[in-house]
């Protein structure tokens, strides 16, 4: 996996570098390891994607969740707008 999104929630979850170089140096260097599949319409799912208002407003909302003050949720309301 090499991160190249808006908040990357796959490789976080996955506890992988964000950083799009030293994840290929951990494709190259690390060791395999299983992880959860789902499929939906015989194609395989492993978490979301989000595009459009859902990336814009992703981030935000972790900064909030994590504490953030009030510019934050006037960015918020500013982009759901």
């Amino acid at each position: 996996v090499i991160p190249v999104g808006t908040y990357n929630n796959f490789a976080r979850s996955l506890e992988l570098p964000l950083d799009a170089e030293e994840a290929a140096k951990r494709i190259v260097d690390g060791k395999p390891r299983p992880i959860d599949v789902a499929w939906a319409n015989d194609r395989p799912f492993f978490e979301c994607l989000g595009l459009g208002m859902d990336a814009a407003l992703f981030p935000v909302a972790e900064d909030i969740k994590s504490g953030a003050g009030l510019s934050r949720w006037l960015d918020f309301f500013r982009l759901a707008s």
